[in-house]
């Protein structure tokens, strides 16, 4: 199987989620929904910068870079 399973995500204290090739969120624990309001089934499925709004969003994106690159991001 594939992936965290929620269960797995939201015993992770801090707000966590993933998103696929086409920056769609894909996972939301429990920590995201209260740091960011949002609910699971509400952001599951939409562009993660529908959600997060964040200055870093695009090509600054500490995820595109990883992505891309391989290599972890860090000191952001």
């Amino acid at each position: 199987e594939a992936g965290a399973s929620p269960y797995q995500l939201d015993s992770i204290a801090d707000g966590v989620f993933t998103v696929d090739r086409d920056w769609r969120i894909t996972s939301f624990n429990r920590a995201a929904e209260e740091i960011t309001g949002w609910k699971r089934e509400e952001a599951v499925g939409r562009p993660c910068r529908e959600i997060f709004h964040s200055s870093i969003c695009g090509e600054a994106c500490a995820i595109a870079q990883c992505m891309v690159t391989g290599a972890p991001t860090v000191e952001r």
